[in-house]
């Protein structure tokens, strides 16, 4: 690095040494939501106990005392603004943006050529899957972004051009006809690069060739950029656990974006080390992984260290219990990434087995207790889809659906009730409200006023779990509801007070409560 960017690098960290005091509130202070769609921000306050107040606000905005949030509708695209009072002594300034041209108003839904194709990804790959995805029916359901992961590369050093080229072999046409070739099936393209010199699978990086690679990303048609984060250590700007670091790289890439010409997503791949969803927006990023990578499997390695888990391989079990904590910082244009689905999989990947807690690689096969790994069973992947659904993460499945596609797994991630959850234009991921012998209750308002409702089983064996209106203020005691079992998809009973759920092991009962 030359000494004229280390000084630069230098000025920016410390100018930005006071960006990330804590904040009384948990929660984003930059907001999002499109004219005329309802509005919802949640408040709670970082420290346990403290009261909550919304101030100024906007016309169409109100304060909800009862629930703790601001709701209502703006209709005028517009930049808006109003105060929290936490604790009755601190101000914590919110900044709204209603627009109808957001980069991504809803989670992306698509594919990712990582867990089961890795670098054999080609071009004869995303043309195959693409036609798949559309003549499968999975575009109609709304899987559209679809990206090819890391591997594209012509090698771990750029050409000496500067640009960016991918394998000869692999690609022998180039990028752009792959572009121009899921655009003409109504596809969104995606491409991958690192926030480093050199990629996870030690491909070359973008760090230091931002403004190349962000040119060459507009040429080929690029709508989304996965960026990743391994080896920011290596060119020597600090410790990547640090948040300036990350903040840093990210802007860089961000600014490069800004200037080539063309709206190109940024997703950031950062597995939530420094807390992205509380900076995110400083880098105008709408999209950003919140855990580290998440593997085919109900449990990660090791299964019980929680505290760890962003270091490891994670499964479902772990990202329930990372999201629990983050769900506040979801919102409109703003969303939090619980990874890549597995569902589908049937442990038949390849990075997407490694690190799950008593799974081990024999040489030909990953086997679990003497037997060949079968990855997430049906009830497992229920869960992952559910939650997924709930926290309003984006849905990337990755197994190759160039293969026929067993028809549990086509319904389970086609069903459309609870896509039409994670696609909810008011944005809201699911808020944590308990867990009670092993039972966790989420609760996830929509749009329209309906209620979701997941009840999750984190348990080995069977429960009985009793749900009631007095364990949530989204539900209001006394009233009759309707009640929709979406997984499936059928009708429950009516609801007034209280209902039995019995939940299998790992499972989940997901519930939409109409009035």
């Amino acid at each position: 690095m030359k000494r004229k960017e280390i000084f630069t690098l230098a000025l920016a960290l410390c100018m930005g040494a006071g960006a990330f005091a804590e904040s009384p509130l948990k929660g984003s202070q930059r907001t999002f939501s499109r004219p005329g769609v309802r509005y919802m921000q949640k408040v709670r306050p970082a420290e346990e106990g403290r009261t909550v107040l919304a101030t100024d606000l906007p016309d169409g905005l109100v304060w909800n005392s009862k629930r703790r949030l601001v709701e209502g509708h703006i209709n005028r695209p517009g930049e808006y603004s109003y105060n929290i009072i936490v604790g009755g002594a601190d101000t914590v300034p919110v900044h709204l943006t209603v627009s109808d041209s957001l980069l991504l108003p809803t989670p992306m839904m698509g594919w990712l050529s990582w867990n089961v194709v890795q670098n054999r990804v080609s071009e004869d790959v995303m043309r195959e899957t693409a036609l798949a995805i559309r003549d499968k029916g999975l575009l109609d359901a709304g899987y559209k972004y679809i990206g090819i992961d890391d591997d594209w590369h012509c090698g771990a050093e750029r050409p000496p051009s500067g640009y960016p080229a991918p394998d000869s072999i692999r690609f022998p046409n180039g990028m752009k006809p792959v572009g121009d070739f899921l655009h003409s099936l109504g596809l969104k393209f995606g491409i991958y690069s690192t926030a480093a010199l050199h990629t996870c699978d030690v491909q070359f990086g973008s760090y230091g060739h931002e403004d190349v690679d962000a040119r060459a990303y507009a040429d080929w048609g690029v709508d989304f950029l996965k960026y990743d984060y391994c080896h920011v250590n290596s060119i020597g700007i600090g410790d990547y656990r640090e948040r300036r670091v990350g903040k840093y790289v990210y802007k860089r890439m961000a600014e490069a974006i800004e200037r080539c010409g063309r709206p190109i997503i940024l997703y950031m791949c950062e597995w939530g080390t420094n807390s992205p969803w509380e900076w995110a927006h400083e880098v105008d990023s709408p999209v950003w992984r919140a855990t580290h990578d998440h593997r085919d499997g109900w449990n990660g390695y090791p299964a019980d260290n929680i505290a760890n888990v962003r270091h490891t391989g994670i499964g479902v079990r772990q990202a329930l219990y990372i999201m629990r904590d983050i769900w506040p910082y979801t919102g409109v244009n703003h969303f939090n990434d619980a990874d890549m689905l597995c569902a589908g999989i049937h442990g038949r990947g390849d990075g997407s087995n490694a690190l799950l807690d008593g799974v081990s690689f024999d040489g030909t096969n990953f086997v679990k207790d003497g037997k060949i790994y079968e990855g997430l069973n049906a009830d497992e992947a229920a869960t992952e889809f559910a939650m997924w659904c709930m926290w309003s993460s984006p849905l990337f499945l990755t197994f190759d659906i160039r293969n026929e596609i067993a028809p549990a797994d086509m319904a389970l991630l086609t069903n459309p009730e609870m896509i039409a959850i994670n696609q909810d234009a008011m944005g809201q991921a699911a808020e944590f409200v308990s867990e009670l012998d092993g039972v966790q209750l989420w609760v996830k308002d929509l749009e329209n006023g309906d209620i979701a409702v997941a009840v999750v089983n984190m348990n080995d064996v069977p429960a009985d779990y009793e749900f009631s209106a007095g364990l949530t203020d989204a539900i209001d005691s006394g009233i009759q509801y309707k009640v929709r079992n979406l997984i499936d998809r059928k009708d429950e009973a009516p609801f007034t007070c209280r209902m039995r759920l019995q939940i299998p092991p790992h499972g989940t009962r997901l519930l939409r409560f109409s009035k």
